[in-house]
């Protein structure tokens, strides 16, 4: 273990020259395990995946590329943050893979403002990553996104002040909307049932 950690920096570099192409998709993945090692220094106190309770965890993060092929693993203090480790794993790809352009992807909790305002610093980094409800809700209110702008299409590209210099892509799920709507006309009929039982009542 000790040669492969004095070594770890030139084999990663290795592997990414063999394995990651040009315009290639990474895959990446932060998890929290348990530990029984109390004095390890990387150990804290924090939710483990394994949802072992009272016990000390260690965040572990795995890089692979597009064929799940492992490149890297980087080990973290348990409970860092999924926006911090990602911030270091984007500046792995781009100092010690080489790539002059990063486009990560990630949900809402990964993507933060913040994380936003740290990928604008740093030129060859572009991000995709969906809106919060309160954003959406401010669109809405501007008149930026509404129903009547998808009439005859699933999607459209909008831009709006609050998002100076970013494209904005609405799209609509039909699938989850049909969903919805039988959710809603189920809750309606329990209403309307038992509304009608309280007057027989």
């Amino acid at each position: 273990m000790a040669w492969r950690l004095e070594r770890q920096l030139a084999i990663v570099k290795k592997l990414a020259k063999n394995h990651l192409a040009p315009c290639g998709l990474v895959l990446y993945d932060l998890r929290s395990t348990w530990v029984e090692r109390e004095r390890s220094p990387l150990a804290a106190r924090g939710y483990s995946g394994d949802r072992k309770s009272g016990k000390l965890v260690v965040s572990s993060g795995l890089l692979t590329v597009e064929e799940g092929r492992p490149e890297s693993v980087s080990v973290y203090r348990g409970q860092t943050a999924h926006p911090l480790a990602v911030q270091d794993q984007v500046k792995k790809i781009e100092n010690e893979f080489g790539s002059d352009l990063v486009v990560f992807v990630g949900d809402r909790g990964t993507v933060t403002q913040t994380q936003i305002a740290k990928f604008i610093e740093h030129r060859g980094v572009e991000w995709i990553s969906p809106l919060k409800s309160p954003a959406i809700r401010r669109l809405r209110a501007e008149r930026t996104l509404h129903l009547g702008l998808f009439e005859g299409k699933n999607s459209f590209e909008a831009s709006s002040k609050e998002f100076p210099g970013e494209r904005l892509l609405a799209c609509k799920n039909e699938d989850l909307a049909k969903r919805r709507a039988k959710k809603r006309q189920s809750m309606v009929d329990v209403r309307e049932k038992n509304s009608i039982r309280s007057r027989n009542e």
